[in-house]
């Protein structure tokens, strides 16, 4: 080999090395970008938890989705989060990261505090030379839990290490991520029925037998030859005793939540509902050939088409009055096919006051629009004064998306300031509001 020759392999196997490290360097330098820059007052990320803060069940396997929307003219290299979950941290407790396509996961740890624990997440993307671009709404994972007492879990988003980290410049696009809280409740789901006390019945061990009757014939001696006067055998005297009445069987406050009675299977529409504006495609559909989280049932609303006007709505009126001081919470669960892009699906929820003069107050909620994964919604009203009527919509206008509707619950908490609970600040408009019944 002459020397020309070995110089010039000399000089490409230098080339590979420098290449090599200006691209280690690279990485590392992104990671360190990633871990040591913050978020921003207003950026075009933002971090969310769906459900937003709200009241849960005690005893209910619940979860909360933690995902983040990007502006797709905004391609990225990566993406951290952190968050300390704090106050009644249930021991069953966990986090399960969701690895969008194009990135993966650089850490994933979910560590005991003092005071609860501490969620660090981190993504960068496969390759260095290719940023990750998404439309819409990225799910990073979800937290599973199900309380087991009264309390409020507390979820803090770090503002000095939770990032985005924009290609190549490494600059923030992170919006401050706002806090979560969420109380942990021990509801009356349930009210009894007006079931009439029955009749107390005699103590067992002092009553005949009810089958037995008087022997018409009566028993002789063997040795007598004379038939006696049959002995009248005395009836005991009851004595009454106290039954305690029984407890009533509960009712659901809301009727057919999880859409399993349908007294007309030819429709195929879920008792105990009324429906606006559905077209032949809105209706019950079963499992294994769609999604059912409760039952084997669950709602389909289906896109709308271009000629479609107005909302899709399901409707039921509750007739129960209380007072003041109540959080009245409907939650329910929602899974898309596909991203609505026009529209969106979502929860109504009214409460009509005792006095005209008081009228009535209303919110609502959207459901993400991709939600490819069943997902929490709760829409909350603290009531201000005595009502006498609650009514609930599920609604649909999307024109991308099927969306199912399943497990939904209507329950009702006393003494609401106490305990934290608030109204929900709605997802609507006013005049999108109004346009619901």
């Amino acid at each position: 080999m002459s020397i020309i020759q070995k110089n010039l392999k000399q000089l490409i196997i230098t080339a590979l090395i420098i290449v090599g490290l200006v691209l280690s360097v690279y990485a590392t330098k992104k990671v360190q970008d990633l871990r040591n820059k913050a978020a921003v007052p207003q950026g075009p990320a933002v971090l969310n938890l769906t459900p937003d803060s709200s009241s849960i069940p005690v005893d209910k396997d619940s979860t909360v989705s933690l995902s983040i929307q990007i502006d797709k003219s905004y391609p990225v290299d990566g993406i951290q989060v952190q968050a300390e979950i704090i106050g009644k941290v249930p021991e069953n407790f966990v986090f399960t990261p969701h690895v969008p396509e194009g990135l993966r996961v650089a850490k994933n740890t979910l560590k005991n505090t003092n005071n609860g624990k501490k969620l660090t997440l981190a993504y960068i993307t496969n390759n260095p030379q290719n940023p990750f671009v998404n439309e819409g709404l990225v799910n990073l994972g979800s937290f599973v839990f199900t309380p087991k007492e009264e309390g409020n879990l507390n979820v803090k988003f770090s503002t000095t290490v939770s990032k985005v980290s924009k290609n190549k410049t490494a600059e923030d696009l992170l919006t401050y991520p706002q806090d979560y809280t969420y109380t942990f409740v021990t509801p009356p789901t349930q009210v009894p029925s007006s079931t009439p006390t029955p009749t107390p019945t005699a103590n067992p061990s002092m009553s005949p037998s009810p089958t037995r009757k008087p022997t018409a014939t009566p028993f002789v001696e063997p040795t007598l030859t004379s038939t006696p006067i049959p002995t009248k055998t005395p009836t005991p005297t009851l004595k009454p005793t106290f039954t305690p009445t029984p407890s009533p069987t509960p009712t659901p406050l809301l009727s057919n939540g999880s859409f399993e009675t349908d007294s007309n299977p030819k429709d195929k529409l879920p008792d105990g509902w009324r429906f606006k504006k559905l077209t032949t495609s809105d209706h019950l559909v079963t499992k294994p050939n769609f999604p059912v989280l409760d039952g084997n049932q669950s709602f389909r609303f289906t896109k709308l088409n271009s000629k479609q006007k107005g909302l899709e709505q399901l409707v039921q009126t509750i007739n129960i009055s209380g007072g003041a001081n109540e959080a009245i919470t409907i939650e329910a669960f929602g899974q898309s096919q596909g991203q609505t892009k026009d529209g969106n699906a979502g929860i109504k929820l009214t409460v009509i006051y005792s006095n005209k003069e008081d009228g009535i107050e209303k919110t609502a909620k959207k459901f993400p629009r991709s939600a490819p994964a069943w997902t929490r919604k709760a829409v909350t009203i603290t009531t201000k004064k005595p009502y006498k009527q609650i009514k609930v919509n599920f609604f649909n206008d999307n024109k991308g998306a099927n969306y199912f509707i399943d497990k939904s619950t209507l329950f009702i908490v006393k003494d609401a300031q106490s305990k934290g609970l608030k109204t929900s600040k709605s997802d609507l408009t006013s005049s999108e509001l109004n346009l619901l019944e």
